[in-house]
């Protein structure tokens, strides 16, 4: 009788333990197929309350559970493939939100991405950050914006 009392007092410690804790010992572990990796989960802080960017300001408590992830870079040809069976669209293919963005003019929230554009070679001193171009229509599919295309470098890494 005692021993069965000291066993049922030392699971409930434990349990009481990994409650406590936010411990799930009995969580399933994450097993990840071939050619991905495992990344383990954790917490973190995520945003900066110095930033001039409104989606940055409040400062946060993060949890990440474990994920798998490719183990090598992803082709414009995969990244294809994936899109066309899932119906997946990047950030880039979305418009931006009023919510997120309430400064913005409604003919600024167009779908489009940041453009690296190179300073002509011989120019004068460029500006911080001043090759980086808002681009409409800039996506994945379309890197330069809606006049290019990635049909010659499906077999290139997404970037």
């Amino acid at each position: 009788m005692k021993t069965t009392l000291i066993i049922i007092f030392v699971h409930l410690a434990l349990l009481s333990y990994l409650v406590l804790y936010n411990i799930d010992a009995w969580a399933d572990v994450l097993t990840c197929p071939n050619g991905m990796t495992l990344i383990n989960g954790g917490k973190y802080r995520m945003g900066d309350n110095h930033s001039g960017f409104v989606e940055e300001k409040v400062i946060e408590d993060v949890s990440v559970k474990d994920f798998c992830i490719d183990t090598y870079e992803v082709s414009n040809a995969q990244f294809a493939e994936f899109v066309a069976a899932t119906g997946y669209k990047t950030v880039a293919e979305r418009p931006l939100s009023v919510e997120q963005f309430p400064d913005l003019p409604d003919r600024e929230r167009s779908s489009g991405s940041l453009v690296f554009i190179a300073p002509e070679e011989g120019g004068s001193q460029v500006p911080y950050l001043s090759w980086w171009h808002w681009i409409p229509g800039a996506s994945w599919q379309h890197p330069q914006g809606i006049e290019s295309s990635i049909i010659d470098t499906a077999y290139s890494t997404i970037s």
